[in-house]
């Protein structure tokens, strides 16, 4: 997300309950802690002026400009000497027979003094936890102050202008404390809120991709509730845990939780529905030919719901009247035929690898939809998509269809789904809320333009149909699967021993 105050604002807006809580939550705990911790104060002051005598006066006993800005400066001066042992050891003999324990460095953090308005009078203040304390100390400190100052300074002379008063109502910072703490608790929150915001570079709504990317999202499907086994799968972890790389790092997924996400009569209306508007935008897509439009997916790594989302856009456009043909041209890890339960007499790398002279066409239970299986499993399978034999099979198969889907390996782990960028007519970079990675999709989205490959849009998978933005969907980031740089490890392709037994699914 690119720093702006727009974007800041729209994060704060987000979490404005987050840092209402916050804010009520930071004033109880510092109204709490002066509640506990802190005492009533209770202050007694008085007032002193500073007198200077002027021995060069014409006339005794008048003082004149220069006197006054000499007490001026000297007020700094008697501070100082009230607040030193002079001055506070007779005040703690006075009080000894009261109060026990009384310092000097007692005394002095009790003290407190200031010049008045820059004038030749200054104020004293003392301040306890008790009243009569307070008192009693500042009574003791006028009675020793102006004979030691005297006796100091020699010429000047200090009198008490404004005697102290016993401390009746006393001072606590209860409202202050409380309103600071509903400002750092504030403050605090949306620092946080921001810096998790900025932190966390996970995809999670369609305004994540299309300002980060600038591409449009053809599809947001929502993430079907009822499936337990991949809820428990992609259960969210916290921000802290993905920045510490704590991830899974195990396939769990099942073919049977796969094959519950196939779209069919007890798919959740939302998730049909978020299909069928993923299949309407691809319909109007502008078409760069007049000829069938070949269409490839992909991902920036695995276990984004890539395979899944070919699969129902492909059965969505079938069911529209449309006659498509869904390859799975993902040759180290297939999962298209189990998923659909479609075995083929030869599959896409046995004709690719010239082992046989025909691929096979299976037909799905499903009207209009067809599919190529992508055969046994190999992890040369680059080298045989580039080929000019997969060129003349494409140039074939586009006279026979409306449409033709390719499911293509997760860009970020093997270079096969861009050798087919000349091949195809675009790309759709298929992402999972919560999961997918904005740096991820970025390095996927610079591999595809390496080769001058149209990037159409995203799918976005388990959207939170509950938020309206679904910034901290439910759902969240599910497990990577397996280890990214031994995507579909499978060693060279083998002709000995086949990969599945091939039956064509003949035609009703």
């Amino acid at each position: 997300m690119e720093i702006s105050l727009i974007s800041v604002l729209k994060v704060l807006l987000n979490k404005i309950w987050i840092l209402l809580i916050a804010t009520v939550v930071g004033a109880l705990i510092l109204s709490a802690y002066t509640v506990f911790a802190v005492d009533k104060q209770y202050t007694t002051s008085a007032k002193l002026y500073v007198r200077v005598e002027n021995r060069n006066s014409v006339s005794p006993g008048t003082i004149d400009a220069s006197d006054i800005n000499l007490a001026k400066t000297l007020v700094n001066t008697y501070l100082e000497i009230l607040k030193s042992t002079t001055v506070l050891n007779p005040v703690i003999e006075s009080l000894d027979e009261i109060y026990d324990g009384i310092t000097p460095e007692l005394i002095k953090s009790w003290f407190n003094g200031e010049s008045l308005n820059g004038t030749e009078t200054f104020q004293i203040t003392i301040t306890t936890d008790d009243p009569s304390l307070s008192y009693d100390v500042m009574t003791a400190i006028l009675e020793v102050a102006p004979e030691r100052i005297k006796s100091v300074i020699g010429a000047s002379e200090v009198s008490i202008i404004e005697e102290p008063v016993y401390p009746e109502s006393y001072s606590w910072p209860l409202a202050r404390n409380t309103a600071i703490g509903a400002v750092v608790g504030l403050i605090l929150s949306a620092a946080v809120c921001v810096l998790i915001s900025f932190l966390d570079t996970f995809v999670y709504t369609r305004e994540d991709l299309t300002e980060s990317f600038k591409l449009p999202v053809v599809g947001a499907i929502p993430l079907m509730k009822d499936h337990e086994e991949l809820q428990r799968i992609h259960g969210r972890r916290t921000l802290i845990q993905r920045l510490m790389g704590k991830n899974p790092t195990t396939d769990e997924r099942s073919f049977k939780t796969e094959k519950n996400m196939i779209i069919n009569s007890a798919t959740p209306f939302s998730v049909t529905e978020a299909y069928r508007m993923a299949r309407t935008n691809i319909l109007y897509l502008p078409s760069s030919t007049s000829g069938c439009p070949k269409f490839a997916f992909t991902s920036s790594f695995a276990m984004e719901g890539k395979t899944i989302s070919t699969i129902n856009l492909a059965i969505t456009m079938a069911q529209n009247g449309k006659k498509v043909l869904l390859i799975d041209a993902d040759m180290r890890k297939p999962r298209i035929a189990k998923n659909l339960g479609i075995k083929a007499e030869s599959g896409l790398s046995e004709f690719l690898a010239k082992l046989t002279g025909t691929v096979t066409v299976s037909r799905s239970s499903i009207d209009n939809f067809y599919v190529i299986t992508s055969g046994k499993a190999t992890s040369n399978s680059s080298e045989l998509l580039a080929s000019d034999r997969m060129k003349q099979l494409i140039s074939q198969l586009e006279n026979e269809f409306d449409y033709i889907f390719i499911d293509t390996p997760p860009m970020n782990l093997v270079t096969d789904a861009s050798v087919i960028a000349d091949l195809v007519d675009g790309y759709f970079v298929v992402t999972f809320s919560g999961f997918s990675d904005k740096n991820a999709v970025a390095d996927a989205l610079e591999s595809l333009s390496q080769v001058h490959a149209n990037v159409i849009g995203f799918i976005l998978n388990g959207v939170d149909p509950k938020s309206s933005y679904g910034r901290y969907g439910k759902y969240g980031r599910y497990g990577k699967y397996g280890n990214y740089r031994s995507y579909g490890s499978s060693g060279a392709y083998q002709t000995a021993e086949p990969y599945v037994e091939v039956l064509d699914k003949e035609d009703e």
